[in-house]
């Protein structure tokens, strides 16, 4: 297995579903990061290029949630004398990017997979091992949010 490879072809997308789930971009820096270390440290080939995508969907995913289920990042406050990150503040996105990153981590997954990189639900199913009607009725149940969160006529234009 071609690490080099494999990290030039996929980095930006697994980047991408970390920052996802993070919302933060040092966070996502080293969910990252511990997906390709974790690759590394794979000791078995993949059966495909699919297989190896899917693998790596799946551990971006997991590396990023528990990220921020680690206790340190729930209990910690920052001293009064730091600011915040400044990659917290979505004040930059557009409405559409903000209303998805407001959803919850297994609606915004299939959102992200499916809008952002172009998967099929069936393929969405594949990758993450979820029914493909899980997959259809999330991503139908982040339609209704985000046309909630954006309003009707942002539907309809």
């Amino acid at each position: 297995m071609d690490i080099e490879k494999t990290y030039e072809r996929h980095f930006g997308a697994v980047y991408r579903l970390c920052l996802m789930h993070t919302k933060n971009v040092a966070d996502a820096e080293d969910a990252a990061q511990d997906v390709f270390y974790k690759l590394m440290r794979r000791d078995r080939e993949f059966d495909s290029a699919e297989h190896e995508i899917a693998w790596l969907i799946r551990v971006a995913s997991t590396t990023s949630l528990d990220l921020l289920r680690r206790k340190y990042r729930t209990d910690t406050e920052l001293p009064e004398h730091m600011p915040a990150h400044k990659g917290t503040d979505h004040s930059g996105l557009s409405d559409v990017a903000g209303a998805v990153l407001a959803l919850p981590d297994k609606l915004k997954t299939a959102v992200y997979l499916h809008y952002y990189e172009g998967y099929s639900s069936a393929e969405i199913a594949q990758i993450t091992g979820f029914p493909h009607s899980t997959i259809r009725g999330r991503l139908s149940d982040a339609r209704l949010r985000l046309k909630e969160i954006l309003g009707e006529d942002f539907l309809n234009e």
